[in-house]
């Protein structure tokens, strides 16, 4: 296990303690859980981020573009905003179906 030291602004502090006794409530490691889900999502959300800008982007095969949704999908509900703006701005609608299906499967917890 890793230790890590950090200041951080009053007020972040509050509110991070605040919701993680409605998660967590007093038990013990609470803290620790709920800083390692967060790192966790910060770090998908760059993930997520690159996936959605390289569907964007288009130019992809129709298997490249499956493959790269089955990867964005597998990042579970930090995923889906990103596949719904995908879902916005694509015309094919292969790609549409395929996507749509996409977001219905999405597991609505991160993995």
């Amino acid at each position: 296990m890793a230790r890590i030291d950090a200041v951080i602004d009053d007020i972040l502090e509050q509110r991070f303690r605040l919701k993680l006794t409605e998660k967590f409530g007093g038990r013990k490691g609470g803290l620790s859980r709920a800083l390692e889900e967060a790192i966790d999502l910060w770090i998908k959300s760059d993930s997520v981020e690159l996936l959605k800008k390289r569907l964007l982007e288009g130019g992809l095969t129709e298997s490249e573009f499956k493959d790269t949704v089955d990867s964005l999908k597998k990042h579970g509900k930090t995923s889906i905003r990103a596949l719904l703006e995908v879902e916005d701005a694509v015309v094919d609608p292969n790609e549409s179906r395929y996507l749509h299906k996409a977001i219905k499967e999405a597991p609505t917890y991160s993995t």
